[in-house]
């Protein structure tokens, strides 16, 4: 809907398990609670990776905490990208109100990383935070 690049927003995190480096993303998916998946469940897709201008450390206990709890906000997706097409389309810029009890995806990095979540659309996190540096991985 928002006719932008980015559609979807996670944390990636590196651990070792059983003696493997492995590549994990913390989620908020459409039909799941948050989640942590495997960076492999992405197979054949390009990601644009941003180094967090917040360490890990400094919030991945809340991060985590809601794991399987904290549900996907299907109205803030609706609303985010209604917002996004309005702007792009005609200029229109709203400030939606309210907030369901879900996140979505750039809502939940956005507090994590301590940038004003309020109906950010993933671009416009990206927008927000991947200046200097970027790096493109295809798989």
């Amino acid at each position: 809907m928002t006719s932008s690049p980015y559609s979807h927003v996670g944390i990636a995190f590196s651990v070792t398990i059983g003696g493997v480096k492995r590549t994990l993303v913390i989620e908020a998916q459409g039909g799941t609670s948050r989640r942590i998946i495997s960076l492999d469940f992405y197979n054949n897709t390009e990601f644009h990776v941003v180094k967090s201008p917040v360490p890990f450390e400094s919030y991945s206990f809340i991060a985590l905490q809601q794991v399987g709890i904290q549900s996907y906000s299907y109205w803030d997706a609706f609303v985010v990208g209604l917002r996004e097409r309005l702007r792009k389309t005609f200029g229109i810029y709203i400030i939606p109100q309210g907030n369901a009890k879900g996140e979505i995806c750039s809502e939940f990095v956005a507090r994590m990383l301590n940038v004003n979540p309020s109906s950010l659309s993933p671009q416009g996190l990206f927008a927000q935070i991947s200046k200097p540096i970027e790096y493109i991985i295809k798989d």
